[in-house]
């Protein structure tokens, strides 16, 4: 059963981790820790040790599929899963190696939702969807309105994703899923027909899902 990180970095190491994978948990840590202070500082609770320790092992199945390191695939996902069942690791946190891929599914938690998105934000990626998601989840547990919270969350989103822009390989050579830019176009188009969200909040978010699914 795992603990803490430290628990988690010497399992990953373990299993025959690469560098790279290693690098790439560290910072969808960091960045899934940005989230969670933002969530704290609205007053939101979430298992905050599937975030943590799930940020670490969310890719761990790439261990068994080494070409998803540098290029698209969905095979680690239940590998990893698998993998971290194996060695004694706690469902909830194993399956966060599913969940990160499929987290518009019934039944994933905010906090696996959370690790989805930290993943997404890191590399300065907008994932629409899963950001309005994340945010109308945190509304509801704070008997508040999607637009009520949104400009906050947002920014914190933008914030990260800024911190991370340029980092991610793909992003610089500017490949983008076709599922991606259907999402954000998708929900871009909604948004700009909501009367009631703030002019700000609304530029800002047109701005940063249009700049995502932009294709050079």
């Amino acid at each position: 059963m795992l603990k803490d990180r430290s628990g988690a970095y010497e399992l990953l190491r373990a299993l025959g981790a690469p560098n790279p994978l290693v690098h790439h948990a560290q910072l969808v840590g960091e960045a899934a820790d940005q989230l969670l202070a933002e969530f704290q500082a609205l007053g939101v609770t979430c298992d905050v040790r599937v975030v943590e320790l799930g940020a670490i092992l969310h890719d761990t199945g790439k261990i068994s599929y080494p070409q998803e390191l540098s290029e698209s695939g969905s095979l680690h996902e239940q590998a990893g899963q698998a993998l971290l069942l194996a060695y004694g690791v706690q469902l909830e946190i194993a399956r966060v190696c599913v969940s990160h891929g499929a987290w518009d599914v019934p039944g994933v938690s905010l906090g696996e939702r959370t690790v989805a998105l930290a993943d997404k934000l890191w590399k300065g990626k907008c994932e629409a969807a899963l950001e309005l998601n994340v945010i109308d989840e945190i509304a509801i547990r704070l008997g508040v309105s999607r637009w009520d919270v949104f400009e906050q969350l947002d920014s914190t989103f933008e914030r990260i994703a800024a911190g991370g822009a340029g980092t991610d390989s793909t992003k610089q050579a500017g490949i983008a899923s076709v599922l991606r830019h259907f999402t954000a176009k998708l929900t871009l188009a909604v948004v700009r027909s909501v009367p009631t969200i703030g002019a700000v909040a609304k530029r800002n978010f047109v701005s940063r899902v249009s700049q995502s699914t932009s294709v050079s």
